[in-house]
């Protein structure tokens, strides 16, 4: 059904322009903050390194947001497994409370 619904936008990457669906209003959203990130990334790594190619920079910019997604899955799993481990405790004190 979200299919039915899809919107296809137009973004712009590099100065090339790319054909996007946009499942929902959200999604669009969430697409077009990307593309102003992705762009932003692009135009620094091109100042920074005006020598190299279109290629190896969006290569650049690729390894970067994957060493962000790693970053932030570890950081998520160590939120969990605390988040876990004070539901453990939590429960402990509590368990003990009732058996007073």
């Amino acid at each position: 059904m979200a299919q039915d619904r899809a919107q296809r936008i137009k973004v712009k990457i590099a100065d090339a322009e790319h054909t996007v669906n946009a499942p929902t209003p959200e999604y669009e959203e969430i697409i077009r903050k990307a593309v102003v990130d992705v762009n932003k990334k692009i135009r620094k790594y091109q100042e920074n390194h005006g020598d190299r190619s279109i290629k190896d920079i969006l290569t650049f910019v690729a390894l970067n947001e994957a060493m962000t997604a790693i970053n932030i899955r570890r950081n998520l799993d160590a939120l969990l497994k605390e988040v876990a481990d004070l539901k453990e405790d939590t429960d402990i004190y509590l368990n003990s409370i009732e058996k007073h």
